[in-house]
């Protein structure tokens, strides 16, 4: 597979991008043509996925057009299976469990030896970190 971006071979920097692909589809599918209820589920053919593939920037070969096809549909069928399930007293929820942002309270506390942790910085100026500039000078 090709990615149009930047024409490299898909690695692992473009998992989330062929990941994605089944999200756009499901996503695309249900507000066209679900309008947010799935009440059916059309058939995906290969030329849904050769556009959405196209919208997400990737060149798929034929193969994995093919490929794509078989696997979404699989997973469109699914998501017909789970719209059979009565959900009527079901509250909506973001996660399967709770969770709750855990984090300490930040005080400012001082460091006793500032010499330790300045030895361990790749550069330093005195009693500072030296660190790499950022901006143009003007």
């Amino acid at each position: 597979m090709i990615c149009q971006t930047c024409s490299n071979r898909l690695g692992d920097s473009h998992r989330a991008a062929i990941g994605s692909l089944t999200t756009v589809v499901a996503l695309s599918l249900a507000l066209d043509t679900f309008t947010y209820v799935i009440d059916w589920i059309p058939m995906l053919d290969r030329d849904q996925v050769h556009k959405v593939a196209h919208l997400a920037r990737l060149d798929l070969t034929p193969e994995e057009e093919q490929q794509f096809t078989t696997q979404l549909g699989d997973i469109l069928e699914y998501v017909e299976q789970l719209s059979e399930l009565d959900t009527d007293n079901v509250q909506p929820t973001a996660r399967a469990i709770d969770v709750s942002n855990v984090s300490r309270k930040d005080t400012l506390a001082a460091w006793e030896d500032k010499e330790s942790i300045l030895d361990c910085a790749p550069e330093r100026e005195g009693e500072f970190f030296k660190v790499p500039k950022i901006m143009n000078e003007s």
